[in-house]
């Protein structure tokens, strides 16, 4: 049987249908929005993406590692006198290689024109010690193959955070971000990179180098010079000392096994700016340790470099000279004690920050009331198992068990207690066994009365004048109207007294005045 239905009604049903569907989605995506607003649910690509984040975070960590070994590799000089010589640093392979090559020629005296004409005459000065460059070349190659490798994870770490940038806005299946390397400024910082990190104490490359520096000509080896340059090799030991102390301080193991969305997003919201959070935690943490590694770095840097370009005297020899030495003198305090206020105003962590370091370290502590509590379940169950009774020592290390879980959980909270509006817990069985108050869900018609409580506060603070219906019941308008009409009683009394006060000295005045008009007649 077919039914003939007009095209007007055939419109209208599609129409419907068409509006439900997209009614459907977009309800859909707002609740989709609100989870994720709410932090309540975590995607699994999000989940997904941000331990993939962590396994990049370690493995660029282990590169510059390996970077850091490759830059502190000892040296032994075999013509030292003392026999062996060890050397702190993988750069100071070229302080080896100068030494063995340009030793003789620091001098008490400088070269002037006739003993530098003297040496061009014997030819280019050579240097036997192959050996030793040949062995730095092999450093410097396997230096380049880490830097390569450290920098395409480090791509990939930044392709993964850009997509979950992207999916932290756009609740659809969006395809990876495609990162242009090769016209990139990071690309072109690491071509400046790897040139940086060539330039080394070349084998079978002997020449010297004239400059004439305050009408002074002096005569450098090439083995000096690239010694001087190596020197900028340190980067490598700083760059791994700023993310050891950030992945020391701001693990996410924990946070992956508790589960806690909030701090992971956190840490990955603060990963461009984890050098300069990296430094300010050291700081905090053992400023002691951070400056004299500063100061015994930099003095022996500049040392050496001493060394290589020659000790010279440099004094003020006019009365402009001395003046602008005393005034360098005398400001230079003033002007240090502005760099030093500061820098200790920039080393203050922000509130962000504050609260991604409690929110870590309340993992932490968590995480270890909960390991000593499973070493205890597996100890019992061990024993359960074996049917049999518990001798002394493992009596003896149940109990020691007990004492750590006990620790655990009293260092966990005192931490809670001193943390008490930075940190939140949804573990209600770990707050009732630390005695700490816990929360309890409100029903949806408590949340719906406190909502209007909220609402009816704020109307009466912005506005007193605004009285809608809206927002208050029957209840509110009687006790409003109780209210003011109490005040107007009030009111109103208080005016009838007065009124009656002053009507009584009215009276008390005439009376008085009553004797003294007849005489006034008079």
């Amino acid at each position: 049987m077919v039914h003939n239905e007009s095209p007007a009604s055939t419109i209208s049903i599609v129409s419907i249908t068409l509006s439900q569907k997209s009614v459907d989605q977009e309800s859909f995506l707002v609740r989709r929005m609100r989870r994720r607003v709410k932090g309540e649910e975590a995607t699994i690509s999000n989940r997904r993406d941000r331990e993939c984040l962590r396994t990049l975070q370690l493995r660029l960590h282990l590169r510059q590692k390996l970077l850091a070994a490759l830059a502190a590799i000892r040296c032994v000089d075999e013509r030292d006198s003392t026999g062996l010589l060890n050397l702190l640093l993988s750069l100071l392979l070229a302080i080896c290689v100068n030494e063995e090559c340009a030793s003789s020629d620091y001098k008490a005296y400088t070269l002037n024109a006739t003993l530098i004409a003297k040496i061009r005459a014997e030819g280019t000065r050579k240097c036997g010690r192959n050996d030793l460059k040949m062995i730095q070349s092999m450093i410097t190659v396997a230096i380049l193959f880490v830097l390569s490798d450290r920098f395409r994870t480090k791509m990939k770490l930044n392709d993964i955070q850009e997509l979950l940038e992207e999916r932290k806005y756009n609740f659809i299946r969006v395809k990876p971000p495609v990162l242009e390397i090769f016209t990139s400024a990071a690309f072109a910082g690491f071509i400046v990179e790897l040139l940086l990190n060539c330039l080394h104490t070349f084998p079978f490359f002997y020449s010297d180098i004239e400059m004439i520096v305050m009408r002074r000509r002096i005569l450098y080896r090439f083995e000096s010079i690239m010694c001087a340059v190596m020197f900028l090799r340190i980067y490598h030991i700083l760059r791994w000392l700023f993310e050891r102390t950030y992945l020391k301080y701001f693990d996410l193991e924990n946070s992956h096994l508790l589960k806690d969305d909030s701090t992971i997003q956190l840490v990955m919201e603060n990963l461009n700016s984890r050098r300069s959070l990296a430094f300010k935690i050291a700081m905090a943490a053992n400023p002691a340790i951070i400056l004299l590694f500063c100061v015994t770095l930099l003095h022996g840097t500049t040392s050496y470099l001493v060394r290589i370009a020659g000790e010279g005297k440099m004094f003020p020899q006019t009365h402009a000279g001395r003046f602008a030495t005393v005034v360098s003198i005398f400001g230079m305090p003033l002007i240090m004690a502005l760099v030093t206020a500061n820098v200790t105003r920039r080393l203050n962590l922000t509130g962000e920050e504050m609260r991604l370091m409690v929110s870590i370290e309340h993992n932490k502590c968590k995480m270890k009331v909960f390991a000593c509590a499973a070493r205890i379940i597996q100890q019992w169950w061990r024993a359960t198992m074996r049917g049999e009774n518990e001798g002394l020592g493992e009596s003896m290390q149940t109990l020691e068990m007990i004492g750590e879980f006990y620790k655990a959980g009293n260092e966990l909270y005192r931490f809670r207690k001193a943390n008490v509006k930075m940190v939140s817990d949804q573990s209600v069985g770990l707050s009732l066994w630390l005695g700490l108050p816990v929360e309890q869900e409100k029903s949806r018609e408590e949340k719906k009365e406190e909502k209007k409580e909220k609402m009816r506060v704020r109307r009466r603070e912005s506005d007193p004048s605004i009285f809608p219906a809206s927002s208050y019941s029957v209840d509110d308008v009687v006790n409003e109207i109780r209210r003011v009409s109490s005040r107007f009683q009030r009111l109103s009394a208080k005016c009838e007294e007065e009124s009656r006060r002053s009507s009584g000295s009215e009276d008390s005045s005439r009376s008085s005045m009553r004797p003294l008009m007849p005489a006034m007649n008079v």
